[in-house]
């Protein structure tokens, strides 16, 4: 099997090689992911061997002799043997992007006892080298100073991967141990956030005079925000929060809309949300306007917030939204709507009403945009799964890393309610794919699974390689005894390949882990134990 290199972090193809042979020994594919791990090793002179700790982070492709990749990777750690010492280097003791989380203590600018975060320190020749990666340290009371002495130590002891030594008695010949895995972990290097602008706006220097009565008189029956957000990609809103009051009881509704921007104006409706009075006090508070959120929106493109009484006008009886004039809010501006002239004008004094926007986005669009933010090794996305119909949350907080995000995005699932399976391509693409419907028959599986765990086509052929049976369906042909439990099982012997491995000394492909739970799942209690018993050996 042929390796080709490529740069750490361009990916581009090296010219650089290393100067002994790398001889892959295991191959090995999962259902989340694609190519998760490979394992190889290298023989010849000592200072080539020892060497490949310089390859530490290369970016490698595994082909056949007809050239074509089977397996793609990072060179993840590397173990060397080499006159009676051995060294260990991996990549997961690199960070060359650090912060430290801590309570603050003392005193300074930051209120003891409240949590804080010093800002990122990155050492620019390890990423060079490497990529980004990122790592928040958590520590207990701290003043900023000693958080920031912290940081600057973390960061010199992880900016480049430590070798770590032991002694293994005798000298043999110079050799290492390389072990390489795929490009879905990457994810987790960075942290995530969604970059979105425009999408609130608060202020600490509100004052009475500022707020804006709706409602009370013809002069100001609705008032209206001009809103720009940007995420990059199509969103919806499930929910507009505004600072309202009330002066007197009114009895009508507060009514709360989105409309289209049409020649500087609220042109058409999209969505709109009545809240009762009860809601309100004399007091402004932040309340909740929750729409249906079905309406996608086009980020960057801006729209309304209409505010209205759903009923008539009564200057004894009305709403107050809160609005600021010192003008802090740069995606829209502020209009009052006269009801007995059927025009929008500008507030004077101007102003920005303070809102704040719940955002969603469909599960494909988030997928993108964490490999966008955070797939600094990946080309893009390709969503074989097609329009999910599910949304989730904007994630803007960024104090969790993409793949721990990704991970939950997969979870929510497809339109056919099964798992979303992310697969790297050679091409370094991230394919969403919605996982299979089981076959009606465990003997329509298009595999098998002997009892020594290779995997054939059902006919019994040999496979070639582990990214030809992952995530396809097998009969485990060694499971007859659950036939045994077939007032309990309703496909026994039929599984789902998680993951995949071929050992190249031999050319067969072994099973490595599949899901027992779809002929486990309706078993009760002791059963299931026995069922489990008679397959564990076959995983």
């Amino acid at each position: 099997m042929n390796l080709a290199w490529f740069t750490p972090v361009a990916l581009t193809l090296s010219a650089r090689r290393p100067g002994v042979d790398v001889v892959l020994t295991r191959l090995k594919w999962t259902a989340v992911g694609g190519p998760d791990a490979a394992e190889g090793v290298a023989v010849g002179a000592e200072q080539r061997v020892w060497e490949l700790l310089s390859f530490l982070g290369y970016y490698v492709e595994a082909g056949n002799v007809a050239g074509t990749a089977q397996w793609w990777g990072k060179l993840w750690r590397v173990e060397i043997s080499a006159g009676g010492l051995r060294c260990t280097a991996t990549l997961d003791d690199l960070a060359n992007k650090v912060r430290i989380a801590y309570t603050a203590v003392g005193s300074g600018e930051i209120t003891p006892g409240t949590s804080a975060r010093t800002a990122w320190a990155s050492d620019a020749a390890s990423q060079a080298l490497y990529g980004v990666r990122e790592r928040q340290d958590s520590q207990r009371d701290m003043t900023t100073g000693e958080a920031e002495t912290r940081r600057a130590r973390l960061l010199a002891d992880m900016a480049l991967p430590r070798a770590k030594y032991t002694f293994s008695g005798p000298s043999g010949p110079a050799q290492a141990k390389l072990y390489f895995r795929g490009l879905w972990p990457t994810l987790s290097w960075l942290t995530y956030a969604a970059d979105v602008t425009g999408a609130s706006y608060t202020s600490d220097a509100v004052v009475t005079a500022d707020h804006q009565k709706v409602g009370e008189t013809v002069a100001n029956a609705k008032v209206a925000q001009l809103v720009t957000v940007t995420t990059g990609r199509p969103f919806y809103i499930p929910k507009i929060q505004l600072q309202v009051s009330i002066l007197g009881s009114p009895v009508d509704n507060l009514r709360v809309s989105t409309y289209t921007n049409v020649a500087g104006n609220p042109g058409v409706l999209l969505e709109t949300v009545d809240v009762s009075p009860a809601a309100f006090t004399t007091v402004s508070t932040w309340q909740d306007a929750l729409l249906a959120g079905t309406t996608a929106m086009a980020s960057g493109t801006a729209f309304w917030i209409v505010v209205e009484r759903s009923g008539a006008i009564d200057a004894a009886n009305y709403y107050i939204v809160v609005s600021e004039e010192a003008l802090g809010y740069l995606g829209g501006n502020f209009l009052i709507y006269n009801s007995f002239t059927g025009l929008w004008g500008a507030r004077v004094p101007d102003a920005d009403m303070t809102f704040q926007l719940a955002l969603t986005w469909a599960t494909g669009d988030a997928l993108a945009d964490v490999v966008e933010e955070c797939g600094q090794f990946l080309a893009g996305t390709d969503l074989q799964c097609g329009a999910t119909g599910v949304t989730t949350p904007v994630y803007t907080t960024g104090d969790k890393d993409g793949l721990t995000i990704a991970q939950a995005l997969l979870a929510d699932g497809g339109s056919g309610g099964q798992r979303l399976l992310p697969w790297v391509t050679s091409q370094r693409y991230l394919r969403v794919e919605e996982e299979p419907a089981a076959p009606a028959q465990p003997a329509d599986a298009p595999l098998r699974v002997r009892a020594d765990g290779v995997i054939t086509t059902r006919f019994g052929f040999p496979v070639d390689y582990p990214a030809q049976v992952v995530r396809r369906y097998a009969f485990v042909e060694a499971a007859e005894p659950l036939s045994r439990l077939s007032q309990y099982v309703q496909s026994s012997g039929l599984a789902f390949i998680e993951a995949a491995e071929l050992d190249v000394g031999t050319g067969l492909v072994k099973l490595a882990e599949a899901n027992l739970y779809r002929y486990l799942d309706l078993l009760p209690g002791p059963a299931a134990n026995q069922a489990a018993d008679v397959l564990a050996p076959l995983l």
